[in-house]
């Protein structure tokens, strides 16, 4: 038995390891923050207490006495002036979260807030509707167009669910690159996502359940969860680089050009006709897709 072991009534016990007395404090610590959350102020001296004990413990830790103050503001956008400073996102840049279409807490809010302090954007999702594009319509334009950012989209004609107008209108704008799997089986590329670029170091992705249509942005029961760099570093790096692969992969997945809206795989624009007894009208599309659909029912 080595030296170090201690005997205790028939026992064998080693002394414990540092990180393995302090870890059992990790609760006490977080508690004891969140309930100086309110007052920023304790809260920064409460940490600056904690390190100035570690300091004296471990002294080659903090060689520099700046190292130990704490600064009360948090830097969260560098603009040139007189720039007006980018919306900060709805979500948090350091915690991750799950979004479920709540009241007050919308997936399309949290989206649409996310575009103006972005440096790119990169959405991966199986259908893209016309009423989805929609809803984003304004934040897109003027990411793409107003301030020359890049949008990159991949898609698919999967089941036929994607519209031809609204990929059609996504290639239509400046600094936007469509990519489309035409192969329905093969790809079957069922993922929706986004990845949100922030060379702050402040990325921000959503990954879940829904597609580009009104439906999945507002009050369709979804999951989508909300991943910091901050928070969550590795798994914000391996979607990005699942993403490139997808987008080097000119096999599976091709460029949509502008003015292609009549692909043939996308399938044609069909009049589709529902005869009912009474009189016969005309109206120009269905409830959710009402002022874009080039469909028809004659009634």
């Amino acid at each position: 038995m080595g030296s170090s072991n201690r005997t205790t009534g028939g026992w064998d016990t080693d002394p414990p390891h540092p990180t393995e007395t302090m870890g059992k404090f990790d609760d006490e610590l977080a508690l004891a923050l969140a309930e100086l959350k309110a007052d920023s102020g304790k809260g920064l001296a409460l940490a600056e207490a904690l390190l100035a004990v570690l300091r004296s413990h471990a002294p080659r830790v903090f060689e520099r006495d700046d190292e130990l103050c704490l600064n009360a503001e948090r830097l969260t956008a560098i603009v040139a002036r007189p720039a007006q400073a980018p919306e900060r996102p709805r979500g948090s840049l350091h915690a991750s979260s799950l979004i479920v279409n709540a009241e007050g807490d919308q997936l399309l809010g949290h989206l649409r807030s996310e575009f103006d302090s972005a440096d790119s954007v990169d959405l991966l999702c199986a259908f893209i509707k016309l009423s989805g594009f929609e809803k984003f319509r304004s934040e897109i334009e003027r990411h793409c167009a107003a301030r020359g950012r890049p949008l990159r989209v991949l898609s698919t004609t999967y089941m036929g669910a994607s519209d031809a107008l609204a990929s059609e209108r996504l290639a239509a704008l400046s600094n936007a690159t469509v990519k489309i799997s035409y192969d329905e089986n093969a790809t079957r590329l069922h993922a929706k996502a986004w990845i949100f670029h922030r060379a702050s170091g402040y990325s921000t992705a959503f990954v879940g359940s829904s597609n580009l249509s009104h439906a999945a942005q507002t009050d369709g029961l979804e999951w989508n969860v909300r991943m910091t760099q901050s928070d969550q570093p590795a798994l914000v790096a391996q979607m990005q680089e699942t993403f490139e692969q997808y987008w080097a992969d000119a096999y599976q997945f091709e460029r949509y050009e502008h003015g292609n809206d009549a692909h043939p795989k996308f399938g044609p624009s069909p009049v589709r006709k529902v005869t009912i007894r009474g009189d016969a009208r005309q109206i120009a599309s269905s409830a959710d897709d009402s002022a874009h659909s080039r469909s028809s029912f004659v009634l």
